[in-house]
């Protein structure tokens, strides 16, 4: 029992059942002299990840099964079958909520390469050539990405190159015309304002 599990549940019954176990196992903490409370309270991981690294590391998944389904080897295959079980990982938040056992936990090494991607889309993405300067800033800079079947290495890390900055691109570009599309109404309206 921990202090989480008490105020997780909106039962009342429970939730004074619990109060009640809590302070009895305190108070015989006290009695015994065993000041300890590690032994009362979980550990537990207080680092909140952020929405990004949240939607990063859900995408990371999506991404595994695609590949998953391309590469057909035996290194390939162990690597991009990953687990499909709630993982304690704070970034994996996200992927837990909408998970109903079908969602891929990707591989530590994965979701690090594409959130190094992300960040250097954040920084080109104003540029028409984002493509090709994240391309440049990834082998000019000798990004490594660890992948355990080195016949497909560079294979794989081009797709998911590709794969990513892609739909980054598209969504990129939905909220950039949907912005343009706010700013024009916003003109026609003005516009109709005013006498000429």
């Amino acid at each position: 029992m921990d202090i989480k599990t008490i105020y997780e549940n909106n039962d009342a019954s429970e939730r004074s059942k619990k109060i009640k176990e809590l302070k009895e196992l305190l108070d015989t903490c006290i009695e015994k002299g065993n000041i300890e409370i590690d032994s009362v309270f979980d550990d537990h991981n207080y680092y909140k990840a952020s929405a990004v690294d949240c939607v990063i590391y859900y995408v990371c998944g999506y991404i595994t099964r695609k590949l998953a389904k391309r590469y057909k080897c035996e290194e390939c295959t162990t690597y991009f079958n990953s687990s499909t079980e709630a993982s304690a990982n704070p970034v994996a938040a996200l992927t837990n909520i909408k998970s109903k056992g079908w969602l891929l936990h990707p591989y530590h090494s994965l979701f690090e390469f594409i959130r190094y991607i992300e960040d250097l889309f954040n920084q080109y993405c104003k540029y028409s050539d984002v493509f090709e300067l994240i391309v440049n800033h990834i082998t000019e800079n000798n990004k490594q990405f660890w992948f355990s079947c080195s016949l497909h290495k560079t294979d794989v890390m081009s797709d998911i190159i590709t794969y990513y900055i892609t739909m980054r691109m598209r969504r990129y570009s939905v909220f950039q015309n949907r912005e343009q599309n706010k700013l024009s109404s916003k003109k026609k309206k003005l516009s109709k304002l005013v006498n000429t």
